[in-house]
């Protein structure tokens, strides 16, 4: 909207005439349409909504017909143009024509980013937009209205990144020294006009362990898992898989810690590194310590209670011969050394050899064999009273049979100890004389 003065020549004409008086105009490039103004003041306004050039046709008074001055019958009007608002060249967006909405690069919550506005007008500048995001009816909710303000023609836009999802902006109003936001209803921006521009905030990723029970690993076990029916060992993840995980490994021990990059394809795992050995006994503490998801989004905060659990590593049970032999009389004992943590369990093997009548153990068969298990408290240990045949140490393990070795090689041939008797057959006499025989 603008405004024409009457020039102070025709002021002084309109002066000496009877009021009202009734004008007639017309604006030039559009001859057809002729505009009608009563004025009651000989320096009256004339209100116009087109820049241009407006040419003076007719005016009367309220009785007389009067005459247009020669040279002095047009007036141009220049509009001073109202503040404007685009996203400055440097913005990386990707312009959407059927909602004319320019497209942002989608961010991960919480991170901070912006938008560089270019404003046009005189400063200073006051702009009030619209915040929106989807709704669960399907359209888009307002979520906020503020007002941002700026003495500089380009400025740095504030995106909100705290609410996930598709985050739209709208630039409603906008208004510079020139026009002012006096009333709530001023500087209203054209739907058709108005700046909008959106962005995905995407959720990040959440990972935890199932629970903090502690694991228990024998020296020298690989890091997989033992027990496939329990929940010890699981982590949990939240967010848009395949995940990137980082885990740290620290033998308390030995000072020594091991990170370990696992990528993950579900939402739930189960602690699993072939490539990890359990090399000294003692702690080892499992930490979550970076997680990334498809979107490339990282956990920002973790949770020490449910990033970490504790390993407990036992030494390997083992058992050794006090004797080196391996043929012993049957009633002998044989007598080992135990190495690990009482209780132990040893298990064993006997089995029955029969053969010949002279010698069994020549051209030798199983009759039968027997399987024990003895749980043995104190070291050494002792296997007294053994029978005829062959005696083999299967196996040894402690911590609730968790941690067993094999004890391979441990093998003993049991001999029946030698007896002699009066043969038992045909009576018979004879006289031996006493003297050389001839």
């Amino acid at each position: 909207m603008g405004c024409v003065v009457l020039s102070s020549l025709f002021y002084y004409f309109l002066s000496y005439v009877l009021q009202p008086w009734r004008l007639r105009y017309r604006l030039k490039g559009r001859e057809e349409k002729i505009f009608r103004a009563t004025l009651y003041s000989a320096n009256d306004n004339l209100r116009v909504t087109d820049q241009g050039t407006y040419e003076i046709i007719g005016i009367d008074d309220a009785l007389c017909p009067g005459s247009v001055i020669s040279g002095q019958v047009t007036y141009h009007v220049d509009w001073i143009p109202r503040p404007s608002a685009k996203l400055s060249s440097s913005t990386i967006a990707h312009y959407h024509p059927s909602n004319r909405s320019h497209i942002l690069p989608p961010i991960c919550e919480g991170a901070s980013d912006h938008v560089d506005l270019d404003l046009t007008g005189r400063p200073p500048f006051q702009i009030i937009y619209n915040i929106a995001q989807d709704s669960e009816a399907g359209g888009t909710k307002l979520i906020d209205q503020p007002t941002f303000n700026s003495i500089q023609s380009r400025t740095r836009f504030q995106l909100q990144t705290s609410t996930i999802g598709r985050i739209y902006y709208e630039v409603k109003r906008m208004g510079d020294s020139a026009y002012p936001l006096k009333q709530p209803e001023t500087g209203i921006i054209p739907r058709s006009q108005r700046l909008v521009f959106e962005q995905e905030v995407m959720r990040r990723p959440s990972v935890w362990f199932k629970n903090r029970n502690r694991m228990t690993y024998c020296q020298n076990d690989t890091f997989t898992p033992l027990d496939p029916s329990s929940s010890d060992g699981i982590i949990i993840f939240e967010g848009t898989p395949p995940f990137t995980l980082t885990l740290s490994i620290k033998d308390i021990a030995a000072s020594e810690v091991v990170t370990e990059v696992i990528k993950v394809h579900k939402h739930i795992w189960r602690l699993s590194i072939p490539p990890y050995r359990f090399k000294s006994i003692g702690s080892y503490l499992v930490t979550i310590e970076f997680v990334v998801d498809s979107s490339n989004c990282a956990q920002s905060v973790f949770n020490s209670m449910l990033n970490t659990i504790w390993v407990d590593v036992a030494e390997t049970a083992a058992i050794i011969p006090f004797d080196k032999r391996s043929d012993i009389c049957a009633g002998d004992t044989v007598q080992f050394q135990l190495e690990g943590i009482p209780p132990w369990t040893v298990g064993y093997v006997t089995l029955i050899i029969g053969g010949n009548s002279i010698n069994p153990f020549e051209n030798r068969y199983r009759i039968g064999s027997r399987k024990y298990s003895q749980e043995v408290k104190t070291s050494p240990f002792s296997l007294p009273q053994l029978q005829p045949g062959e005696l083999i140490i299967t196996s040894i393990s402690h911590q609730q049979k968790s941690c067993k070795a094999a004890a391979t090689d441990i093998r003993y041939m049991i001999h029946p100890l030698p007896s002699a008797k009066v043969g038992q057959g045909k009576r018979m006499i004879q006289d031996i004389h006493e003297g050389l025989l001839s």
